[in-house]
């Protein structure tokens, strides 16, 4: 029985160490870093195409700009970098390699990149190659009234410019073989997305082309339902090889390749024909609202969207698609398991594996459900966090009598959800920083709405120090209304006398919240009205 016990165990450590990853690092300097000291902080986002999860690593600059960061990593992979002073690079890595990146902000806004160390060469082809075919900004208002046929004419025709700006590169700088090839990949990756997204670009054109504002998120035109063959160039990209994983746009790729109109269609197709033979079979008549709901409801099904998919996929690209029909599967299982927050059992875990043509993978499924229950646990005994009942009274005053409680106090005001990655990304972001602001009697105040479901908010909340709400939908839209809250996150400030100053609180450096927060804890209490 010991060495049962002792197999399982090793068995379990293998598997979290796989799952861990090797320790990688990232490091640098900014030069002329000290004209700049508004920047102190960068983050390093790695996007999971096997989970579907973000994880952010914070990057602290120090005072004379040097900056390093280390971090465990599964397999090579891009990673999204942020520093307030660029647009955001993709920059790649393999484990336990050692990356060294070195800026000059001497003529900022330009900057100067230069990678050293570990993959040196690499990336800098890599970050000359995203420059040379970045797409130009502001060419949605172009495509307003593009057919799907005109706006695939082009998108495509922007592809052929910038592989015609890579080609152009490598004859003259010399672009090494392996970074020609990842960011030709790279192109075909975006330019589908861009194809996928056509519905969206239409509402996007027809918004700007109409002056009409995005804060209300109702669509203004039919989104258009697109058949097989417009989806012909999903056929001319390269499937089942896991190199893919690496690539920076891969993950995006397979969110949109989910939601392609004939996988839809098919799963409706599906759904009513199970009906339709079950109400022929039945001799009691069924009103068609009825059965336009069962449809609707059926259409949600696990297994009729998993079986439509993989028929649909295969079809269209016309290519063996094992690994990403697998990626799709783990993360619809994984985007469960982060919504509702509650662990798979050991035969639902085993039951995916079994279904799995990569089955190597079920190891990150794993990790992330003992995060969950790591979770689940930490919720029965965490402290510093307080769910409060919402005050009873007019809807209208409702952030008034919430506020009122920490009257003398300055409030941090976070509108967030328990189903947005940004939100818990920016929670975590802040952890760092709230010990010493809740010393000086600074609150975070947390609002949620019904979209946070009651078990997945008891479990995340408990591990937000702070204070907690969860209003109703009417309660949250009326706030909204009012502050003129689009979207989650969003920030907010209020005074000590508990008066919102900041509706609509930016931030991008955790560091410039501590300081802003701290002083306006030291002003000296205000009188009322002031």
């Amino acid at each position: 029985m010991t060495k049962i016990k002792l197999l399982i165990i090793g068995m379990l450590f293998s598997i979290n160490s796989f799952s861990q990853g090797n320790a990688t690092t990232y490091s640098g300097s900014i030069r002329n870093y000290s004209a700049h000291p508004e920047f102190t902080t960068g983050s390093l986002i790695l996007h999971n195409a096997v989970t579907g999860a973000d994880v952010i690593h914070l990057i602290q600059i120090a005072p004379n700009g040097t900056f390093s960061i280390e971090f465990p990593l599964m397999r090579n992979q891009s990673a999204w970098l942020m520093f307030p002073f660029s647009r955001g690079h993709y920059v790649y890595f393999e484990p336990g390699n050692r990356v060294i990146h070195e800026f000059d902000l001497a003529a900022y806004p330009e900057i100067k990149s230069n990678f050293k160390g570990d993959l040196a060469s690499l990336n800098n082809d890599l970050w000359k190659a995203s420059i040379a075919t970045a797409s130009p900004p502001n060419f949605e208002k172009e495509l307003y009234g593009f057919t799907p046929e005109q706006y695939k004419t082009f998108m495509q025709l922007r592809k052929s410019k910038s592989l015609k700006s890579l080609d152009s590169l490598k004859k003259q700088d010399g672009l090494g073989k392996v970074a020609y090839s990842r960011a030709k990949a790279e192109v075909n990756l975006e330019s589908a997305i861009s194809l996928m997204k056509y519905s969206y670009q239409m509402e996007v054109a027809h918004r700007l082309s109409n002056s009409i504002s995005f804060a209300n998120k109702t669509p203004t035109i039919p989104a258009a339902k697109l058949d097989a063959s417009y989806y012909d160039f999903l056929s001319h990209l390269k499937y089942n090889d896991t190199a893919n994983l690496s690539l920076p746009s891969y993950r995006i790729f397979l969110v949109y390749l989910q939601q392609i109109d004939p996988i839809e269609a098919s799963v409706r197709v599906k759904a009513k024909t199970i009906l339709s033979s079950s109400t022929n079979s039945s001799s009691a008549q069924v009103p068609e609202k009825e059965i336009q709901d069962n449809i609707e409801k059926l259409s949600r099904s696990t297994e009729l969207i998993k079986i439509s998919r993989q028929e649909v996929l295969k079809k269209i690209t016309k290519a063996n698609v094992d690994l990403e029909i697998d990626l799709l599967n783990i993360q619809q299982v994984c985007n469960n398991l982060r919504h509702n927050q509650e662990a798979l059992t050991d035969s639902a875990l085993l039951a995916l594996k079994s279904e799995l043509k990569h089955p190597n993978y079920i190891s990150e499924v794993i990790d992330l459900n003992d995060k969950i229950k790591k979770k689940i646990a930490y919720s029965r005994i965490a402290k510093g966090s307080k769910n409060n009942e919402t005050p009873k009274g007019a809807a209208d005053s409702l952030m008034t009598e919430i506020l009122n409680k920490y009257k003398g106090k300055i409030v941090f005001i976070d509108f967030w959800a328990t189903w947005c990655g940004p939100c818990l990304l920016a929670i975590e972001n802040l952890r760092p920083i709230k010990t010493d602001l809740m010393a000086k009697d600074i609150v975070f105040l947390y609002l949620t709405n019904a979209t946070s479901p009651e078990k997945p908010y008891r479990i995340l909340s408990s591990g937000i120090k702070g204070e907690h709400f969860r209003l109703t939908t009417a309660q949250y839209d009326l706030i909204s209304s009012k502050l003129g809250i689009v979207g989650f996150p969003h920030y907010a400030i209020a005074n000590k006398n508990g008066v919102i100053t900041d509706q609509n609180y930016r931030w991008n450096d955790p560091l410039k919240v501590k300081e802003k927060l701290t002083l306006l804890a030291d002003e000296p209490n205000l009188r009322a009205g002031e």
